[in-house]
């Protein structure tokens, strides 16, 4: 059967595993515990219209890193010098360039300043655990010595919290809290005053998974642009079209938050996510951050070129630098490539939406419990730019890890608290609270998600439980 065909039978819930598996009532010792969602969820299925289940692109971006994230971290022991007319370079800006890693992955960061400030790609840092003494998310870097003509891994790491990030620029500024800058000195890259042009010599560093640490390529910087507008594959198809067809034909691509880029030959790898462009003075031309994929169909391999953030978006992304570490608040819309609206307390009226990364497992869902969202959303429109801002949730789920709650049991101004398994042993070991000064941590509470006691308003919590009876996990 084909992918389309598997996207239109029945939605699968074939939920791997349940969600906190073991979060206790109130009163209960701790070895008798209730599930937070019931194993009854294994397998069970919704019927639903083919027609209601339509692809999710504003959320795509996140599952493909999501996806990528799930590889074993594997890296070579080998050690790599810098050669030809990119050494110079490379001896400059080797030692201030990390192994920025996490519990789910890695990928590259350097110091944009001495006083320990790194910067790397927001898709880097996005599954990083939460520091239990601050609420933000903390991370272990990794520093290399040069020696011999070479670079060397150093041990221990050093770690470093989140200050900073934006999933539109695909970037996240982090501070050394713990252990050494850099063994060879803080030799961070200075922002390039002129922008690169096509043609011109480029260098990049990084950790790719099919190479050594730190190493280096020389190569030239193919185009400047903004991403996806000034995409071929964005553009070829709308040629020639009339002005509503040409309109209609850029619709799905609104839907992606746009970013000056520069594209270069450079043959990024998996790992490479984060690390510094450089021009032939050293100085900073951009972040890389991504590769084209292949196309299955022809067999043809895309990756000959690579992408990297301009140095016009990192300037203005680094510009500013709180004074403290980003309290991690997840984005309650969980990473999937496609959706669907569901009716699940059979009442007529939408209360669901559930969410995929591969059209049979579900990735996670939002409850509408006390169905306000007006007006109703066709199933198109729910996963669209107003259509999120319609959906009015009260509770969303992630079902990916670390899984998490949100809830918004006021009605008022959004999610209001978050909870977190972080270590993956099925009990909520996190969790973010917000009040008037903004969010801050907060214990977590023992209740499974359908106890009633979490719920002030009885008809929500009434209609949670018959959603989670259709799924067979009351």
């Amino acid at each position: 059967m084909s992918k389309r065909g598997r996207l239109q039978r029945s939605f699968l819930l074939a939920v791997c595993l349940s969600l906190f598996a073991a979060w206790g009532e109130p009163g209960r010792g701790p070895e008798e515990t209730v599930p937070f969602l019931s194993p009854g969820l294994l397998g069970a299925r919704v019927d639903l219209p083919a027609e209601r289940f339509v692809p999710a692109p504003a959320q795509m971006a996140r599952a493909s890193w999501i996806r990528s994230r799930s590889d074993p971290w594997t890296p070579r022991t080998g050690l790599q010098g810098g050669r030809g007319p990119a050494g110079g370079i490379y001896r400059q800006i080797a030692p201030s360039v990390a192994v920025v890693r996490t519990a789910e992955g890695y990928g590259t960061g350097f110091l944009v300043d001495a006083q320990g400030w790194v910067l790397t790609n927001q898709h880097v840092i996005a599954g990083a655990e939460t520091d239990p003494g601050t609420g933000s998310q903390r991370v272990a870097l990794y520093w290399g010595r040069w020696e011999e003509g070479r670079m060397s891994l150093v041990q221990p790491a050093a770690a470093a919290l989140v200050y900073k990030e934006s999933a539109e620029k695909d970037l996240a500024l982090l501070k050394v809290v713990q252990g050494a800058l850099n063994p060879d000195g803080p030799r961070p890259p200075r922002l390039a005053a002129a922008p690169p042009v096509p043609g011109a010599l480029c260098v990049a560093i990084g950790h790719p998974r099919a190479g050594m640490f730190w190493t280096v390529r020389e190569c030239q910087v193919s185009a400047v642009g903004t991403w996806p507008r000034d995409m071929v594959e964005t553009m070829l198809p709308l040629l020639g079209s009339q002005a509503a067809e040409a309109r209609s034909g850029l619709r799905p691509y609104e839907l992606f938050p746009e970013r000056k880029v520069v594209v270069s030959s450079c043959g990024l790898n998996p790992g490479d996510s984060g690390g510094p462009l450089l021009n032939e003075h050293g100085e900073l031309i951009g972040v890389s951050y991504g590769i084209p994929l292949s196309d299955l169909r022809s067999g043809v391999t895309l990756d000959k070129f690579s992408y990297h953030v301009h140095v016009e978006e990192v300037s203005e992304f680094i510009a500013s630098r709180p004074e403290a570490p980003l309290p991690h608040v997840p984005d309650p819309w969980p990473p999937a490539v496609a959706g669907s609206v569901a009716d699940l307390d059979g009442d007529g009226q939408s209360d669901s939406l559930l969410f995929s990364l591969d059209g049979n497992a579900v990735t996670g869902f939002l409850l509408d419990l006390d169905q306000d969202s007006r007006p109703a959303l066709p199933p198109a429109s729910s996963f669209d730019r107003a259509g999120k801002d319609r959906w009015d949730f009260e509770v969303a789920v992630h079902l990916v890890p670390p899984r998490r709650v949100f809830f918004d049991l006021d009605g008022v101004q959004g999610i209001e608290r978050v909870e977190s398994d972080t270590d993956g042993d099925g009990r909520p070991d996190a969790a973010l609270e917000r009040g008037p000064a903004g969010w801050t941590r907060a214990a977590p509470r023992p209740e499974a998600l359908s106890s009633e006691a979490r719920f002030a308003d009885k008809a929500m919590h009434r209609r949670l439980v018959k959603i989670l009876d259709a799924l067979g996990g009351s």
